[in-house]
């Protein structure tokens, strides 16, 4: 059964933030592992680690009953390594999360300065152009674009890593370099598709993400700029300073920002009003002037003390 999807999903942030997307007409990501849901890629981790050791043990059975005992330990040896492989970051997720739901309580509270701040409504139609970007292959290609749903669902995680990661192969190979590079390969899907899974204690927040990934497989500097197109801008990789860390992030600019915003709710504790929100927006280019409706602005209507 296709489930049917949202027209738009919505950001909310502090209207400092707003006010930078709005002015410099973009969006930033940030490193998920600098962040308070770094969590959730441990939890796909550890999801895979149960697999890959059920699947090392399936094989460690066939060497058992032949009395194998120079690959039994070959293969301990690589279970112990393969671990080691699976708590090391492989890739770097830079992300920037929406919601279903543009006027939801818990949301203004956790993610728009407690209720003070706005919430965007992004055109999901434009944002799935992002995926589109994954069929160009630069030389040494290893940035991957991710615009997905979050599944809150664990059973499906499992299911992905068991059909479509190829660590259901492993017992079939002999040769140690096959088994290394079945969990090589199987943990590269796994980080791809660790940033889409949250335990179901969030299930409420119904969310979407942009997830833009490169691969560590080197420490080269990653180049976006062959993805640069009439839709999306890419710059490089920035830092900012925290009081106790340094934090990447990547600004892709909307050239034309009228086809990635269609609606904006002002928080129930914002000040700002229906009217100087408008005008804002017409100073701002993003309106053409006072009677062009094509982004619809309304306030909140959460009960909120």
């Amino acid at each position: 059964m296709n489930e049917k999807q949202p027209k738009t999903l919505y950001h909310y942030c502090s209207l400092p933030t707003f006010y930078n997307i709005i002015k410099n007409k973009s969006i930033w990501l940030s490193d998920v592992e600098k962040s308070n849901d770094f969590l959730e890629l441990v939890s796909m981790r550890q999801l895979f680690a149960k697999e890959m050791d059920e699947q090392i043990a399936k094989k460690a059975l066939t060497y058992s009953e032949s009395f194998d005992y120079k690959h039994m330990m070959k293969l301990n040896d690589l279970q112990i390594k393969a671990h080691g492989e699976i708590r090391k970051a492989i890739a770097k997720h830079l992300f920037f999360c929406l919601s279903e739901k543009g006027d939801l309580l818990s949301q203004w509270r956790g993610y728009a300065d407690d209720g003070s701040g706005i919430s965007i409504g992004f055109n999901r139609n434009f944002l799935c152009k992002l995926n589109d970007l994954n069929t160009q292959t630069p030389p040494n290609k290893r940035e991957y674009f991710q615009f997905e749903k979050v599944d809150y669902n664990e059973d499906l995680a499992v299911e992905f890593i068991k059909s479509k990661t190829g660590i259901g192969f492993f017992s079939l190979y002999d040769n140690e370099e096959e088994q290394t590079n079945c969990i090589k390969h199987a943990l590269a899907k796994v980080a791809l598709a660790a940033p889409f899974h949250k335990t179901a204690a969030f299930i409420e927040e119904c969310e979407w993400r942009i997830v833009v990934t490169y691969m560590l497989w080197s420490f080269e500097k990653p180049d976006f700029s062959p993805y640069n197109n009439n839709d999306f801008v890419f710059s490089n990789i920035e830092y900012t300073a925290s009081k106790n860390k340094l934090v990447p992030h990547l600004e892709i600019k909307f050239p034309s920002i009228k086809n990635a915003i269609s609606e904006i709710v002002i928080g129930p504790k914002c000040d700002e009003n229906i009217i100087d929100m408008k005008y804002f927006l017409v100073c701002m280019g993003v309106l053409d002037n006072f009677d062009d409706n094509s982004i619809t602005i309304k306030k909140s209507t959460a009960s909120y003390r």
